[in-house]
């Protein structure tokens, strides 16, 4: 489906795209918000390996991550926390990867790692800690706290008598003004509610909190893939420098 949806979406307007190697800005609308676009291709080449591509949920929160990537680039602060959940209540839910994940990226970064500690110990660090980097290694869910909730999705945390959920509506009222970068390596992390405002999920709430830019997923992730992914990524960041 991704050379159809190439025809579909990309090729009728491939004139006035800018040449390859640009930076170039979706905002979907509708189901649209589910379409991969970094990996539609055109027969020879993926979209990704063409144009350097990023998305926004609406116009209105384009804008205002514009303005807090200015302000992050000011403040310089090089900050990284990494928040790793690997064991849950059931133990066939946990996750194999996640420590390892966090501790190697402790060891580039030479940072102590959060690992497995309970939701109230995440939210004191999350309202207390300033930091560039936010980086989540955890499940994610698409639950709601109640039928009436507009943000829907959350992370997981578990301490030794519960699986507890930090929820999207949470998230929103945090402040990460100084937070330019969340990488969330959980499952679904990029689906929510579609209306016509956007979408409106996690990704909405970071951004409604003051991240401008969010890493996430469309699906469920293998978790070793995953892991290794996240190696090159942060490697491509730290030592390449390339753009996120």
């Amino acid at each position: 489906f991704i050379t159809i949806y190439y025809n579909l979406l990309i090729k009728p307007i491939e004139e006035y795209l800018p040449i390859e190697n640009s930076e170039i800005i979706i905002i979907p609308d509708n189901f649209l918000f589910k379409i991969p676009f970094s990996l539609l291709f055109d027969g020879k080449k993926y979209f990704f390996e063409k144009y350097i591509i990023s998305y926004s949920s609406s116009i209105e929160l384009f804008e205002i991550t514009n303005k807090n990537l200015k302000y992050q680039k000011e403040k310089k602060n090089m900050r990284i926390n990494l928040i790793g959940n690997s064991i849950f209540l059931k133990e066939s839910e946990n996750l194999i990867y996640s420590e390892e994940e966090v501790n190697k990226l402790s060891e580039k970064f030479e940072v102590i790692p959060n690992i497995n500690l309970n939701l109230e110990n995440i939210k004191f660090i999350l309202e207390n800690e300033k930091n560039r980097i936010l980086h989540f290694s955890t499940h994610g869910t698409l639950g709601k706290i109640n039928n009436e909730s507009y943000i829907i999705g959350g992370l997981y945390f578990s301490d030794s008598s519960e699986d507890r959920i930090l929820y999207a509506e949470e998230i929103q009222n945090f402040d990460f003004k100084e937070t330019e970068l969340v990488v969330l390596s959980a499952c679904q992390t990029a689906l929510g509610n579609i209306n016509s405002d956007g979408i409106s999920g996690l990704i909405r709430a970071f951004l409604t909190s003051g991240v401008s830019t969010i890493l996430s997923s469309l699906w469920n992730i293998n978790e070793k893939t995953t892991y290794e992914l996240l190696m090159k990524f942060y490697d491509n960041l730290l030592i390449k420098k390339l753009s996120k």
